[in-house]
């Protein structure tokens, strides 16, 4: 895209570098392309996260060696007849496909992102529940967070029976996760001042 975007107001107009957010249909039907069931597979869980990735790398890794280097190259050059796809920048002529794909590529990985910020989050939130409220019976409980509902392990290593002084502490911890949620800057701030004022009056009266 720094190449593209450094051309000329004229020579950027006669392209469309919309990104895609799915696959097209017309590639998936099309018989020549070869989608089958170990590509909506590969589909499938980029979308849902299902089986979970690892990491980072390890859902960059599933994207690149898979789908993108075993299909979509392949796909866009049949079904559209571009055999410029691997090279976009060859001038003067220019693959639109190749920034569709890897636009989508790139909104696969947003979506990735704030999937993983989320999960953070509910965790936060299980952990805080544990601490403001302890284990209230032997079985396990829901906690509704950012991402919708969270199950929480009724016992962990923050239990109801530590010392009032570390549990201040720790709810000033939880204070300080959860203010990373709040949009509003000012809140957040006031938010995790508050945790750090609890943590630093524990740790002096303690």
């Amino acid at each position: 895209m720094q190449w593209f975007n450094a051309q000329s107001a004229e020579y950027r107009g006669q392209y469309d570098l919309t990104s895609w957010f799915a696959i097209p249909l017309e590639l998936k039907t099309d018989s020549a392309t070869g989608w089958g069931s170990i590509e909506a597979g590969y589909e499938q869980r980029i979308v849902t996260f299902t089986p979970p990735f690892s990491g980072e790398d390890d859902f960059g890794s599933y994207v690149e060696n898979g789908i993108h280097n075993n299909y979509l190259h392949g796909a866009c050059a049949v079904h559209y007849n571009d055999p410029n796809i691997g090279s976009p920048m060859t001038a003067p002529v220019i693959s639109t496909w190749f920034y569709k794909i890897h636009g989508l590529v790139d909104n696969w990985w947003a979506s990735y992102r704030g999937h993983l910020a989320a999960e953070t989050l509910n965790r936060r939130f299980a952990a805080s529940v544990r601490v403001l409220f302890g284990v209230v019976n032997d079985g396990p409980g829901v906690v509704w967070g950012a991402n919708g509902p969270h199950p929480v392990d009724p016992w962990g290593p923050l239990v109801s029976s530590v010392g009032p002084e570390i549990k201040q502490a720790v709810i000033g911890m939880a204070l300080g996760h959860l203010a990373g949620g709040i949009a509003d800057e000012r809140i957040k701030e006031n938010t995790q001042r508050l945790g750090l004022s609890l943590i630093d009056r524990s740790v002096h009266t303690h």
